[in-house]
């Protein structure tokens, strides 16, 4: 629909018109909503402008202010860092506490400016609000998807595009948006720098004028705005994220007063109407009701929301408050217009280092007092409000994921954080759900910090994982995953996730883009790109690098490449990963090996499913234990993760030495076409069934997953040369080996690990728990029992049963631990301001139920998973919720 009417005098009207269907379609409009006029005005006077300075209430006792409510107005304003608070009723000064003359920036009170300029524009004809991002030419970085190119203009003004791209501005409600592209443009608000930013390009576009400059012409000027300064006017923002860069606003507290006035008056300035009176108050009432604002915790406060203002609506659009507005600014900048007391608040906290700001509740309780000192009365709100709570979790024992004891507390949650944990307990009429906890653990959503996510676009669900109690995963283990980062995260926030996800940057990856699977050492301009790889993965969010050094073309790599490679990394605040290049026999030189690179590159360590392979390796953890100790002293921050079986899973070809497999399986042919070579390749392969990870038996190494002869997975190497009528002893076992791989290769459970090292590593101090695990279907294969029961199998088997930890210890080793291995100081917690992971499992009953030879089974005892604040499991059973989001890594 064309909104800009030929007639200029109906230009406007046309666009009320549309706006109004809008209203009705988002549920707003309706009787005693903020667009109703105020019935009742003090009578003060004359209403009266100010010229060069501003005119000063005489006597505000006289005219019905209480002394003593306009003490404590100032004493409370004391106590708050205000800078500057500006109270005008009838356009005279009533009060004012501070500094009025100091300049700062407005922050997002700009956006409320703005639309003040929209409505001149529109009525001028110069702007048509149906236009299209994609009629506009509008895009990003990345590209827009088609459905975020048809949000209009009016999207944009109410907040409700439906585009979630970042923003070159942080401070907005990103982190709880859905994912892209999931919502159609006009259907849900979120409060977006982005929307705000593209508002301010679309002015310039249409209008043919810089926002400045059209503010200075259009605002400061008509109102006498006495501090204006254009020199201090300057767009700022971050235009690697975006190139839609914000337009900040810099005024004093009392020229900030002198546009609450100018609202106030309906645009009209001392008979002159500056902004059209129908664009005021379109824009100040509800469009976006509050009991429909999103995330929920806007839905608790007393705001919905216009066009660019924030209305006073629901249990406080009451009152005095009936037909109120506010501008709303970081920090602690507010315009407040209330017509039914003809007043106007300017309120100013100047920002600064080590200076608190003022948040949008303790203003609204400065605000009240003003109103009490005007009324008598303090506002109370109308009719019942909202349950301050989304959710209370109550009568559970808290595990709080520092390694403390449990306690017994209610936790209560808003949106996706946690904001009380009560020992006392919260009544269940304070949540709009209420989980009954009684005799369950409350425990932080469990990290993993080795997870194979490349299932994921497959399996967003990812429920194999989130039975577990894995609310937050790390991707890209062992060398591997996906490269350019950036591209793959944003698909995988826009596929609906059933839990949360992060990434690191694979080594082999990386390797295999710039140098292929050559065997040798990179050149100059080689490790030169590579680096710039890691380096752009690092800036699209990866938490650290990863090495697979056992692993084509890792293992092709030396010492100072990997060095080099991490200190990259550390430089942006990474962590190091490391599958070692050996775990059996050369098992000592592959934790001497990654400690050294922690050393060297000074970047934090993790020896990832760290296990002492084959007879030759059994016991060799009390060994590597304290070389990670003795490191640790000497200043490297080295760490270990681990999966509590005694069988790992990799490919058949681990069995190949290394040097045999560069070039690809058609390399592999050719050498063993060679009788030179193939006789060292059968030695060597024979060497690793015999002391490495075939464990000197072919029952040792059972398939899981193979292509090739599905009829051969859950059966053993042993089972298959039996039925080749082969005796089955290890020679045999090389020649299938080498037939498997040339085959295609098959994924391999090798049983060759010892009980003791597993317990001695699970309760090493340094030790937390990652699964390896990949996101698996039921039925799926034969996969490693670890994919479905890593976490519950510890819980219950190792902490319950058998007391190898306590378990607060191995809830800490699954939340706390990994968090601050991230540098994640908002997850693997329960207290307040954490981010809204819980899982809730039964100590009695929490347990794995797949085993080797039926794996495919999810754990018991584990009947609340909830994931930034929402059940995705609730009673035992998946929910259709997918709030999972990419994490990235927190930017420097």
């Amino acid at each position: 629909m064309n909104l800009v009417p030929h007639l200029a005098s109906s230009r406007l009207l046309g666009w009320l018109r549309t706006a109004g269907t809008a209203a009705l379609l988002f549920g707003a409009g309706c009787a005693g909503s903020p667009a109703a006029a105020p019935t009742t005005r003090p009578s003060v006077g004359a209403p009266v402008f100010p010229g060069a300075d501003w005119e000063r209430l005489p006597d505000p006792t006289r005219a019905g202010w209480s002394a003593a409510g306009l003490d404590s107005v100032q004493a409370l304003a004391s106590r708050m860092p205000t800078s500057g608070l500006m109270v005008v009723e009838g356009g005279r000064v009533v009060t004012t506490y501070g500094d009025l003359t100091v300049q700062s920036y407005l922050a997002s009170v700009r956006k409320s400016v703005l639309s003040m300029l929209y409505g001149i524009a529109i009525e001028r004809g110069r702007i048509d609000t149906s236009r299209t991002l994609a009629a506009l030419g509008i895009d990003d970085h990345g590209g827009l998807l088609p459905g975020e190119r048809e949000a209009t203009i009016q999207d944009l003004l109410a907040a409700r595009s439906g585009v979630y791209h970042e923003a070159s501005y942080a401070g907005d409600d990103l982190a709880s948006a859905p994912p892209r592209g999931s919502r159609r443009h006009g259907t849900q608000y979120l409060y977006s720098n982005w929307d705000f930013n593209v508002l301010g390009t679309i002015y310039e576009q249409l209008d043919g004028r810089n926002v400045y400059d059209a503010l200075e012409a259009d605002l400061v000027r008509p109102i006498g705005m006495q501090d204006w300064r254009r020199d201090l006017q300057r767009k700022e923002g971050d235009t690697t994220r975006s190139i839609h860069r914000a337009y900040p606003m810099w005024f004093t507290t009392r020229d900030m007063a002198r546009i609450g006035l100018l609202m106030l008056r309906g645009g009209n300035w001392a008979g002159r109407q500056i902004v059209p009176a129908d664009w005021v108050r379109a824009s100040t009432r509800a469009v976006t009701p509050v009991n429909r604002m999103y995330p929920s915790a806007r839905r608790r406060g007393r705001f919905g929301y216009g066009y660019l203002w924030w209305v006073f609506d629901g249990a406080w659009n009451s009152g005095v408050y009936e037909g109120a507005y506010t501008g709303i600014g970081a920090v602690g900048q507010f315009i407040t217009v209330i017509p039914k007391l003809d007043l106007v608040v300017a309120h100013k906290t100047v920002p600064a280092a080590g200076r608190a700001g003022v948040g949008a509740e303790e203003y609204a309780a400065l605000l009240d007092r003003i109103v009490a000192a005007r009324t008598g009365a303090m506002p109370t709100p109308r009719g019942v409000q909202a349950p301050p709570y989304d959710v209370i979790v109550r009568g559970g024992t808290v595990i709080d994921g520092s390694g403390t004891a449990g306690f017994r507390a209610d936790v209560a949650l808003v949106g996706n954080r946690i904001v009380r944990v009560e020992r006392a307990g919260l009544p269940a009429s304070e949540g709009e759900r209420v989980v009954d906890a009684t005799g369950l653990i409350v425990a932080p959503g469990f990290i993993d910090l080795h997870a194979h996510l490349e299932p994921l676009p497959a399996l967003p669900a990812a429920e194999s994982h989130v039975r577990q109690g894995v609310t937050l995963a790390l991707g890209a283990p062992d060398g591997g995953g996906p490269f350019p980062l950036a591209p793959y995260l944003e698909n995988a926030d826009r596929s609906g996730l059933g839990i949360s996800v992060a990434y690191l940057v694979g080594h082999n990856s990386v390797r295999r883009a710039v140098m292929g699977t050559e065997n040798r050492a990179p050149t100059a301009a080689e490790l030169a790109r590579m680096e710039s790889m890691v380096a752009e993965g690092m800036r699209d969010g990866a938490f650290g690098i990863s090495t697979g050094l056992r692993y084509v073309p890792g293992v092709y790599s030396k010492l100072a490449e990997v060095v080099a490679l991490s200190t990259v990394a550390a430089r942006q605040g990474g962590i190091y990963t490391s599958h070692l290049r050996e775990e059996g026999v050369g098992l000592l030189d592959g934790v001497a090996e990654a400690l050294e690179i922690g050393r060297q590159a000074r970047i934090p360590v993790v020896l990832t499913h760290h296990k002492a392979v084959g007879r030759h390796a059994w016991g060799k953890s009390v060994t590597t234990l304290a070389m990670v100790d003795s490191a640790a002293r000497a200043g490297t921050d080295a760490m270990i993760d681990q999966y509590p079986y005694t069988a790992s899973y990799t490919g058949l070809d681990v069995l190949v030495p290394p040097w045999a497999l560069a070039g690809g399986t058609e390399a592999l042919r050719q050498r063993l076409a060679n009788p030179t070579l193939r006789d060292s390749i059968e030695r060597g392969t024979l060497d690793l069934i015999l002391n490495d990870r075939g464990g000197a038996d072919l029952k040792r190494v059972q398939f899981a997953l193979v292509g090739w002869d599905r009829s051969l997975q859950g059966k053993t190497l042993h089972d298959w040369a039996v039925q080749r009528g082969l005796p089955p002893t290890p020679e045999t076992g090389v020649k299938l080996v080498l037939e498997g791989v040339l085959k295609g290769g098959a994924g391999t459970v090798f049983h060759v690990m010892d009980e003791a090292d597993v317990r001695r590593i699970m309760a090493h101090p340094r030790t937390m728990i990652a699964s390896d695990g990949a996101l698996s279907r039921l039925g799926e294969g034969v996969v490693h029992p670890r994919n479905y029961g890593t976490f519950p199998r510890v819980l219950g088997r190792y902490a319950r049963d058998e007391r190898v930890l306590p378990l607060p210890v191995a809830v800490h080793k699954m939340t706390g631990m990994p968090a601050a291995r991230l540098g994640l100081r908002d997850r693997g917690c329960v207290r307040p301001g954490c981010v809204a992971d819980l899982t809730l499992f039964d100590p009695d009953r929490v347990a794995e139920v797949g085993t080797f030879a039926d794996p495919h089974h999810y754990p018991v005892g584990i009947p609340w998973v909830f994931v930034n604040g929402e059940a995705v499991v609730a009673n035992g059973e998946l929910t259709p919720a997918r709030p999972g989001r990419v994490v990235r890594r927190p930017r420097r």
